[in-house]
């Protein structure tokens, strides 16, 4: 048995065994050669949209070009870029380079400053929208190795520096020369604009190292801090990060992804307008009369904000391009009948605002602190002119910032207030009140920001309904800007079933294309037509 066992072996082995080397070592690449082709052609048919995850440096000072380099995925390049329309984007090009994920980005000298998002295509399909900043200091990028304080980063004066904490333990440290008196602000943007998984932390030093003033969550996870100048001298900023979701690792984090924009100054710095309904840029843009709010800022007419963007010594803070984001992203519903900004006084104390409502209109009321980056932990009162509170209320939805449904009892006056919960104040304790008649209303929202159509396979697109303040009435949904040979029937939102969701149908034959079309929801409430529009990328593959 034994022998027949081994026999059966020798008899398997021995052909191979006998087989000729250069006969097998032919057989072999033949097999690599047929391998290789056939993965380059499953490659070709495979081929992924372009993607972006970040981008490095994330802005540039306007009136200068800088090259970008963008992570992701590009099977094919050069790409095509695509900037989404906004009073910034109008004076900013960006164009491909002959590497792969380079780009020069451009912002004209006379273009406003603001907050910049794009998106790449070619023909098998689109990335997601990234931000890109610009702004008004002069830009530079980090020097490593500057993790020591006696090997800061040295600025020449106000700056804004383009980081990384590119690796865990990594700390950044910058050294900038004030005078006493002076206040050096230094204001961080990465988790909120930029979607930057970091939670960084801000410290200003002496120049040993020895901490004086230190900020986490300023505006939301990035950190804002100040410092009065002591005397005059050299002072540390120094950055380090947690990740933005907590682990058990209890250590300084870093990623390749841990990109920020960090300006530093000791010179004129807005940290807003006193019209917290606009933004710096929206009142450079309108020629609007508002006065900027921040440090070292002239006194009197000289704070116009206006004039002030027209200098390339002034500053602009987070709070700038957190507020032209949100005004891009928002959906104002139901008409406006108050917008006030305040502040909580260091005593605890904010103006009262007056406020005319007729009985039995729902009135929705909504203070917006914490979600632009001031630490005023709001509560907001309504009483009527006796002084009887009708309502009162602290966070709404596990949220700092209050909002609430008020029904008038009566036609009149009443008085609104907004304090904090702890009985705090001061410069940077302030607020954006708005109040807007809670009609019924709608919003719209795609299932999916970009979508890929085969000509000759339907394509359902999702949108998803908000349906707000109690309106159950049906909505049309129709989709525009297609291009010729395709087509999308219209669909009946009703009560039901198809309340919060409707899918539109994309059905045709068409040539390869690239763009925005335009989803339109249309529908009544009452005798007055209201209509709600979303976007969404389509790319119309080539088809073979």
């Amino acid at each position: 048995m034994h022998r027949t066992a081994d026999t059966t072996v020798a008899r398997i082995r021995c052909p191979i065994q006998s087989m000729p080397r250069p006969i097998m070592f032919n057989t072999m690449i033949a097999h690599a050669v047929r391998t290789c082709i056939l993965v380059a052609l499953c490659a070709s048919f495979t081929s992924a949209a372009p993607s972006i995850t970040h981008v490095y440096p994330a802005g540039v000072q306007r009136g200068q070009s800088v090259i970008v380099t963008a992570t992701g995925k590009f099977d094919r390049w050069p790409v095509k870029v695509w900037i989404e329309p906004n009073d910034t984007a109008s004076a900013v090009t960006i164009e491909p380079q002959k590497d792969k994920g380079k780009f020069k980005v451009t912002a004209a000298r006379d273009g406003l400053p603001g907050v910049v998002r794009f998106r790449v295509y070619d023909e098998t399909g689109a990335s997601p929208l990234r931000p890109f900043i610009i702004d008004t200091l002069p830009n530079v990028t980090e020097k490593e190795t500057n993790d020591l304080p006696d090997k800061p980063h040295a600025l020449p004066g106000p700056a804004t520096v383009d980081g990384r904490l590119a690796k865990n333990g990594d700390i950044d440290t910058y050294a900038i020369k004030a005078t006493q008196g002076q206040t050096i602000v230094a204001s961080m943007v990465a988790h909120r604009v930029l979607g930057s998984p970091m939670d960084a932390v801000l410290q200003i030093c002496d120049a040993r190292g020895n901490v004086l003033i230190q900020n986490d969550d300023g505006y939301g996870l990035d950190p804002l801090a100040t410092l009065v100048v002591p005397r005059d001298g050299t002072y540390l900023v120094r950055t380090f990060a947690f990740p933005e979701t907590a682990t058990s690792s209890i250590r300084h984090a870093g990623a390749d992804t841990f990109v920020y924009r960090l300006t530093i100054s000791n010179g004129p710095f807005i940290g807003h307008v006193t019209d917290l309904h606009t933004s710096p840029v929206d009142v450079a843009e309108g020629g609007q009369s508002s006065t900027a709010v921040g440090w070292n800022l002239p006194e009197g007419t000289a704070r116009s904000t206006t004039a002030l963007l027209e200098r390339d010594d002034v500053a602009l803070g987070a709070l700038v391009w957190i507020t032209q984001t949100n005004r891009m992203n928002a959906t104002a519903v139901g008409e406006a009948l108050l917008e006030h900004t305040g502040r909580v006084d260091a005593s605890g104390k904010s103006e009262p605002v007056v406020l005319a409502a007729k009985k039995g209109r729902k009135v929705e009321l909504k203070v917006e602190s914490r979600a632009l980056g001031f630490p005023l932990d709001a509560r907001l009162r309504v009483a009527d002119k006796n002084g009887k509170i009708i309502a009162l209320v602290d966070d709404t939805d596990k949220q700092p910032d209050p909002a609430l449904l008020f029904t008038p009892p009566a036609d009149g006056d009443y008085t609104v207030t907004v304090s904090d919960l702890f009985g705090h104040g001061g410069f940077r304790y302030v607020y954006r009140l708005t109040a807007r008649l809670a009609t019924p209303d709608f919003d719209l929202t795609p299932g999916a920001a970009e979508v890929a159509f085969t000509p000759g396979k339907p394509l359902e697109v999702a949108v998803n309904i908000d349906r707000r303040h109690g309106f159950t009435g049906p909505i049309e949904v129709a989709v525009n800007d297609l291009p010729p040979g395709m087509s999308a029937t219209a669909v009946q939102s009703h009560k039901g079933g198809s309340a919060k969701l409707v899918k539109l149908k994309l059905e045709g034959k068409t040539d390869p294309f690239n763009g925005p079309i335009v989803v339109r929801g249309k529908a009544m409430v009452g005798d007055r037509p209201i209509e709600r529009t979303a976007t969404v990328w389509l790319t119309v593959l080539k088809t073979k």
